[in-house]
């Protein structure tokens, strides 16, 4: 009856309502002092079960309660790094009279007298032994003795035919030499025969080019007329056509460059 239409099934069915399970209770809780204890990664929660937590939320570790007084800093040095300090002069110098030697240093510094009751001139000694010496010793080249040096370096590139041309570069400077000539020859050739065309021309009279312009522009105009007459015509079918044509077009190249050379002012022709 449900399946089918029905004015029962207007009236609204009261809902039902699934019965609720029994309350899970979990087989580690911490309230059951004999059920055994939840661990994690070797910890625990909370305190073990059935002891209560006498530690009060505010007494929390805070920073630096554990750490520990360190020592004032001081200047660190090495004490097994160094070498020991070398004497002063004083020292050296009593060092010197104990021990007998150095009476000469000594005596120079102290400026004390000689035997002879004179002091002793070092300036002037050594001037004196340097004058002695004099000539004795020929000054040394640097370049005897250091093969790297630029005078020896320089020394060695030098050869028997050092600072001579080589006999292939007189070869290459008669060859430019030649062709240099021949192009300058060219040149007053050319020069010459410019010179020869421009004594042959002459000036165009102004009435010869305007009779000369008049005809070329009416031969253009009926040579034009006979081109526009085959210009319908898009496929042409002989050959004699064909070649007509070309000839049009080449006649009215050479007439309209004609024209423009007459148009100017001044026109010269061959005598």
């Amino acid at each position: 009856m449900s399946d089918e239409e029905s004015i029962y099934n207007l009236i609204p069915r009261p809902k039902q309502v699934a019965a609720k399970g029994p309350l899970h209770k979990s087989k580690f809780s911490r309230y059951n002092p004999a059920a055994p204890r939840k661990t994690t990664g070797g910890g625990m929660y909370g305190p073990p079960p059935g002891v209560a937590s006498n530690q009060s939320p505010a007494n929390f570790l805070k920073k630096h309660s554990k750490d520990t007084a360190l020592p004032e800093p001081k200047k660190f040095t090495y004490s097994d790094r160094r070498k020991p300090a070398l004497p002063s002069r004083k020292e050296r110098f009593a060092s010197d009279q104990n021990s007998g030697g150095g009476a000469n240093d000594a005596q120079q510094q102290s400026g004390q007298k000689t035997k002879k009751g004179k002091k002793k001139n070092f300036v002037k000694d050594n001037y004196k032994a340097a004058a002695r010496v004099k000539g004795k010793y020929l000054p040394v080249d640097p370049a005897a003795t250091n093969p790297r040096h630029p005078k020896a370096l320089a020394n060695e590139r030098k050869h028997k035919h050092f600072g001579q041309v080589p006999k292939y570069l007189s070869g290459v400077k008669q060859a430019i030499e030649s062709e240099k000539q021949y192009v300058r020859q060219m040149v007053e050739e050319k020069e010459s025969e410019e010179a020869t065309q421009q004594s042959k021309l002459k000036l165009l009279s102004e009435e010869d080019r305007v009779e000369l312009l008049a005809s070329l522009k009416a031969r253009y105009a009926e040579l034009n007329k006979q081109y526009q007459l085959m210009t319908h015509k898009v496929e042409l079918d002989t050959l004699s056509n064909v070649k007509r044509k070309e000839e049009l077009e080449s006649a009215l190249t050479y007439i309209e460059k004609s024209i423009e050379k007459l148009s100017k002012q001044h026109v010269f022709v061959n005598q």
